[in-house]
């Protein structure tokens, strides 16, 4: 038995569209079926009922009802009609196999200070999740303390993957030197996400941070694959090694914090990182390729100068772009133009710095015209010599990428991201960013699981997951138009989406063409108001969720059996959450 009866038929004129939404996501649903397959011809989950226990075990689908094994032997039949939720858990991820003089988990450096200093208590955690409450580790007490979870991950597949951070504290997540997630202590428990492109088999260098003062203490690491159907989960300590004989890091982060913008005008944050020196001669290439850092982009590296002994400095400067340099502070060097490198690097006036303190030190830069490089020098005039930056400079403070803590699953607004991909008028929420637009019709790149997507059926396209403050204000907005990544909007109609830009006409002003990499977001009508007889909320692995009325299970996947995705049928490997949307 289905949970709801029948009802209308979507109107003819609208079957041609609708039914090519149904092919795209059952070929998107069966494109990526053997991913990452499940052993077994059950799927292992919780069924929470609307009366009675829930069912944790293999989950099997059948005509109209769900068969329940438990870890006992033991069988359970549960008819849909009587079924409040089905949640399949995460996948057994296979652990990496350790190299020579490497073990499975983090290394652990516990210290009873806020700054990682003193003593630190070592010790190997199989995984970042933690709810001391008010026993803070080492000292057990409710002191402040600081700790470092250092290791290498070895992700299963290559592609882009998400990370959730979630903590009461300072916290930061560092994966091969660039910064994915980025918490500042607010006196309440904060999340931030992030990702960043993995190679399959690789050991990529993960360094985990947490500064801590009074009250209750919590940490906790999540991880998702979207490209490999892997929903957000505990990222599992089988996949992260460490050196069999730990150690605390003898010293901190060295260099500068290179934060890098997909705009000349410093927004559009792409990428935060580590650069160990400044260095770069990119020519007319993107400084990162893949990021959406093209070759028009700014960016700006800060550090803190740690120096022993009070003396004389000179900056040396090569630069293809426009440059300025500030020292606590004060500008000593402002060349804001994008003009050629200079055949002799160009060396700043004198500077005193004194010992005892950190001195500040932010170097600005933007390229929009040629070539892009960029050199920057530390010179010590009493001595005649360059400082090696890796020796005196310490990354300058990241900034806060957090957001308040999503509720738990029981209802409420979650505050977390926007995520990037297509809003459908009846609120469903597709993770595929296309790569192009007509008047009717949205194509995404060659190769993915959607090939194509009927305009009329699109609310919004977000080209990159929004920022919360811009992201707030999508459903005040109830024109047509673009969200600039400046948080601009320009009103107009939408008339197509190339690679490279978007177009919009409008009665003032014509057709215009923006840059693509300008562009946040795409707003083509509003979506509908949540219906009262949207009985279902669908979850598949790669983040999508289909809002529906009415379904049936069967052997083979849920089939939805009203408008507008009337016949389409998902496969149980594709599932993740199955709810009533209450």
């Amino acid at each position: 038995m289905q949970r709801a009866a029948t009802h209308p038929r979507s109107p003819s004129g609208l079957r041609s569209p609708l039914r090519s939404l149904q092919r795209l996501l059952l070929a998107g649903c069966v494109s990526s079926a053997a991913a990452l397959p499940l052993a077994g011809a059950g799927l292992t989950g919780v069924v929470e009922l609307l009366q009675g226990e829930p069912f944790r075990g293999e989950i099997l689908l059948g005509e109209g009802e769900l068969t329940g094994r438990s870890p006992e032997g033991g069988t359970r039949q549960m008819p849909m009609a009587g079924v409040k939720s089905l949640r399949f858990q995460r996948l057994e991820i296979p652990p990496a196999s350790p190299g020579p003089g490497e073990a499975p988990g983090f290394s652990a450096s516990y210290y009873a200070t806020s700054n990682f200093t003193g003593n630190a208590t070592l010790q190997v955690d199989p995984e970042p999740r933690f709810s001391w409450g008010r026993k803070h580790p080492g000292s057990g007490s409710n002191a402040p303390f600081s700790a470092r979870w250092e290791g290498s991950l070895v992700p299963l597949a290559d592609g882009e993957h998400q990370f959730h951070l979630r903590a009461s504290g300072t916290a930061r997540l560092w994966i091969s030197g660039e910064l994915v997630a980025s918490i500042r202590e607010a006196g309440e428990p904060r999340e931030s996400s992030g990702s960043v492109r993995l190679r399959a088999g690789a050991r990529h260098e993960t360094l985990l941070e947490l500064i801590h003062g009074e009250g209750d203490a919590a940490l906790s690491l999540d991880w998702a694959v979207p490209d490999q159907s892997m929903p957000r989960s505990p990222l599992p300590a089988g996949r992260v090694l460490h050196p069999a004989t730990p150690a605390p890091r003898t010293n901190t982060l060295q260099g500068f914090l290179g934060s890098y913008y997909g705009t000349k005008e410093f927004t559009d944050l792409r990428v935060t990182r580590i650069d160990p020196s400044i260095n770069f001669d990119w020519k007319d290439s993107g400084p990162i390729p893949g990021s959406g850092v093209g070759r028009i982009f700014s960016a700006t590296w800060t550090a803190r100068l740690n120096i022993t002994e009070t003396r004389a400095f000179q900056f040396g400067i090569e630069a293809d772009g426009g440059v300025r340099l500030f020292v606590d502070g004060e500008k000593i060097f402002d060349r804001w133009e994008d003009l050629p490198r200079n055949a002799i690097p160009i060396e700043t006036f004198p500077v005193t710095l004194s010992d005892g303190k950190p001195h500040s030190i932010r170097l600005d830069y933007f390229n929009e015209i040629g070539p892009s490089g960029l050199k920057f020098e530390i010179l010590e005039l009493a001595r005649i010599r360059t400082v090696a930056t890796s020796r005196v400079a310490s990354p300058g403070e990241p900034a806060d990428r957090s957001y308040p803590v999503p509720p738990s699953a029981g209802g409420g607004r979650v505050t977390g991201p926007t995520p990037a991909g297509v809003l459908l008028v009846d609120g469903s929420q597709l993770s595929r960013i296309p790569a192009s637009a007509s008047g009717s019709t949205l194509s995404f790149p060659a190769g993915s699981l959607l090939p194509q997507l009927p305009l009329e059926q699109v609310a919004r396209i977000h080209l990159a997951s929004p920022p919360a403050a811009i992201a707030n204000q999508f459903d005040s907005q109830r024109g047509a138009g673009i969200w600039l990544q400046n948080g601009d909007f320009v009103e107009g109609e939408f008339r197509g989406l190339t690679p490279k830009e978007v177009r919009l006409v409008s009665v003032l002003f014509g057709i215009r063409s923006f840059d693509r990499d300008q562009v946040l977001a795409i707003a083509l009508r509003p979506a509908a108001p949540r219906r009262s007889d949207e009985a279902w909320r669908i979850t598949l692995k790669d983040g999508s969720t289909l809002r529906v009325r009415a379904l049936e299970v069967h052997p083979t996947g849920i089939k939805l059996v009203a408008a507008p995705y009337d016949g389409l049928t998902l496969p149980p490997d594709q599932l993740f959450q199955v709810s009533h949307d209450e």
